[in-house]
């Protein structure tokens, strides 16, 4: 079943303590780890972390708990999952440090590409964002691969990611409901590429949901530049879709559009719903922001992913 919110990672460019690998990752358009690096494991890949760790523990006895715990993070990655490449995780003194030298997203549609590189081991192909200068974070982590479950750490890094270039997902008018591209093109800017493709990642999956609660004949995608819209008798539920990690950012950007776009198409306002869609659970704070919003203008305004969106009872 394919996963329709990207996770994060932090994976480090560095074997041992001073071969840095990112030029050769960066050559080679992927991620990679060096750990037991003689394996080919190849048919692991689409597996969940705790599967892999079992399997992993069978395979490959001998090895270190940590080369094992690595390689199950790192298998686990998903397309569309948003990955930074930590350049340095030594603290400054006291002071916790992370510098993040790229960011990237895995290709691919229902699984990764894996192969094996003999000067990388185990690699996972990606498209990279555009070259920033490195950014600095008062966080530790210190190991190879980290899956990312702290909000506020994800909101930190990964703003920074969907900011580096601000991508434009308009198409024509009337543009039939497809699924749009999330594979991997040649763009004029890769990041602009990128920051379309969680976009679209997104879009696509809660347009399969939208069409599997109302039909495909009530479902339009992109029409008149609105993301999603769904025509019911007597509703119309009007969709923006945004990429950023924060539920608050995403309804912030969001909310002056759609309401735009009720005012543009004559809708009646009380046959009319709002819905912002993005990557991230919502935390209890942005459901207070949220129920603030709702209170101070009396709008129909909600948030969801795309796998937690529910029709209004």
């Amino acid at each position: 079943m394919t996963k329709l919110e990207p996770s994060y990672y932090i994976i480090g460019t560095k074997y041992g303590r001073t071969d840095d690998m990112l030029p050769l990752m960066l050559e080679n358009e992927v991620v990679s780890t060096g750990f037991a690096s003689e394996f080919d494991l190849s048919d692991l890949v689409g597996m969940d972390e705790e599967s892999l760790r079992s399997e992993l523990e069978q395979r490959m006895p001998e090895e270190s708990g940590d080369a094992k715990s690595t390689l199950a993070k790192f298998l686990a990655l998903r397309p569309g999952d948003l990955v930074a490449l930590k350049a340095h995780s030594a603290p400054s003194g006291s002071r916790p440090r992370l510098v993040i030298a790229r960011y990237a997203v895995v290709r691919g549609q229902d699984l990764p590409s894996y192969c094996r590189i003999k000067e990388l081991g185990h690699t996972i192909a990606v498209d990279f964002l555009a070259e920033q200068e490195h950014i600095e974070f008062p966080y530790g982590y210190g190991k190879t691969v980290h899956r990312l479950t702290d909000r506020d750490h994800i909101e930190n890094i990964f703003e920074a990611y969907r900011t580096s270039v601000e991508a434009g997902t308009d198409t024509n008018a009337g543009e039939l409901a497809a699924d749009k591209p999330t594979g991997s093109i040649e763009a004029r800017s890769r990041g602009q590429y990128i920051m379309s493709r969680t976009h679209n990642h997104l879009q696509n999956a809660l347009r399969k949901r939208l069409e599997a609660l109302y039909g495909s004949a009530a479902v339009e995608q992109e029409h008149n530049y609105i993301d999603l819209a769904v025509w019911l008798d007597a509703k119309t539920i009007l969709v923006e879709v945004k990429s950023s990690p924060s539920p608050v950012t995403c309804v912030r950007e969001a909310l002056g559009q759609l309401l735009y776009y009720g005012y543009r198409l004559s809708c009646n306002p009380r046959q009319l719903r709002f819905v912002v869609a993005g990557p991230s659970e919502p935390a209890s704070a942005d459901h207070k922001y949220l129920e603030y919003i709702r209170n101070l203008t009396g709008l129909p305004i909600v948030y969801c992913t795309p796998s937690t969106y529910a029709p209004e009872e």
